[in-house]
């Protein structure tokens, strides 16, 4: 499963996501409300990603709902529908094909403007990613999966339903057990070719060890760094240590050895202890995402073909989902040549990304409790 790093990329997050790239995560999950207010929002995004398949922008519309910009907007559909209009329209001009997320308003408008806003998003395809709400039950979270090619289903929504419209806190095992049985009914409903699925504020390692999800995103590689207790990767798992234990320190270190280039870059940012700390939790998860891929590589899934742009530097065709080895023989290497080392990549930085140029980027489980329940959503 991929693990798209999330944050708001308010103020100076360009630079973390910068980080967490020099640091070997490809992944990312931005929103449109602040990418949009950049100077170059195109060549940020061509910034903190490797291909436009590793990056997906969400619409923002959360932080007018019920964010910092709450009661800002009129709660009409035509205000949204201007908003979201604006939101394509933007993507389209910035060039970068990447997935993005519908607009997300069923909580203050109702399912009725939710599915005419969807209207807007037909034309880009399997580009877009399609939000499952509560008030659409089962049956709709099925019809969702068969028409699309990629959904998401969020950790929110099953919270509120685990809790009963209660307190959300203390139900992280019913929720584990509650999206597990919703993926297996996914898989079984659409047969050999199921959509992507995408776990949207998924931060429980269980339920990124299945293959019967595409992708999630996390604000958790973060969120350790505001309360002091971060969490770092070893033989063994994910272990919790305090931002100013040996071990964390050691881990640090170990990070700013590996990746001296991001050391360099984070000591010319406004607060160097700061951005050192976020490479060293970037390369966290940099480190349990290749466990991941080792071991738990999803099931084939409809709409695989992912946006056309480069991947690993190579140009793909549209419907190819990776770049495998070719079988050319002239492209074979002669083993009677000596082989000339390889030098590091250099990350090109488009100008007018706000970020500094020339950045070298160094070269390159057991699933969830497996319990039959079955879900009842009233």
């Amino acid at each position: 499963m991929r693990i798209g790093l999330a944050d708001t990329m308010k103020g100076e997050t360009p630079q973390k996501h910068m980080l967490a790239l020099m640091a070997g995560h490809p992944y990312r999950l931005v929103s449109y409300f602040y990418l949009r207010k950049m100077r170059d929002p195109g060549a940020t995004m061509r910034a903190v990603v490797h291909a436009p398949s590793d990056l997906i922008v969400d619409s923002g519309l959360y932080s007018f709902m019920f964010g910092s910009e709450q009661g800002k907007m009129p709660a009409t559909y035509e205000a949204y529908r201007d908003y979201t209009l604006r939101y394509l329209e933007d993507m389209d001009k910035w060039g970068f094909p990447c997935f993005i997320v519908e607009a997300d308003t069923h909580r203050l408008l109702g399912m009725d403007a939710t599915h005419r806003l969807r209207e807007l998003f037909k034309p880009l395809g399997s580009r877009v990613m399609y939000v499952w709400h509560r008030p659409e039950g089962l049956d709709g979270l099925i019809k969702l999966a068969k028409e699309k090619d990629y959904i998401g289903i969020g950790f929110p929504e099953l919270r509120l339903i685990a809790s009963g419209g209660g307190s959300t806190a203390g139900h992280s095992e019913k929720v584990n057990r509650m999206c597990m049985d919703l993926l297996k009914r996914v898989h079984e409903a659409c047969g050999d070719k199921p959509p992507r699925i995408h776990l949207l504020g998924c931060t429980i390692e269980r339920m990124m060890e299945t293959r019967l999800a595409w992708s999630c995103d996390s604000t958790s590689w973060l969120s350790g760094i505001r309360f002091g207790q971060v969490r770092i990767w070893t033989h063994t798992g994910f272990e919790s240590v305090g931002i100013r234990s040996p071990k964390f320190l050691k881990f640090r270190q170990l990070a700013m050895d590996t990746f001296p280039l991001a050391v360099d870059y984070a000591n010319k940012q406004s607060n160097p202890e700061y951005y050192l700390a976020c490479l060293a939790c970037a390369h966290t998860y940099s480190l349990y995402q290749k466990w991941l891929d080792s071991r738990y590589s999803p099931v084939p899934m409809r709409g695989d073909a992912l946006p056309e742009g480069p991947i690993n530097g190579r140009e793909t065709k549209q419907g190819t989902a990776s770049v495998g080895r070719t079988k050319d023989p002239s492209h074979r290497r002669d083993r009677t040549q000596p082989v000339e080392p390889k030098r590091a990549k250099r990350l090109q930085v488009p100008e007018g990304a706000g970020l500094d140029q020339g950045v070298r980027l160094p070269g390159p489980g057991d699933g969830a409790k497996r319990t039959r329940q079955r879900t009842t959503i009233h």
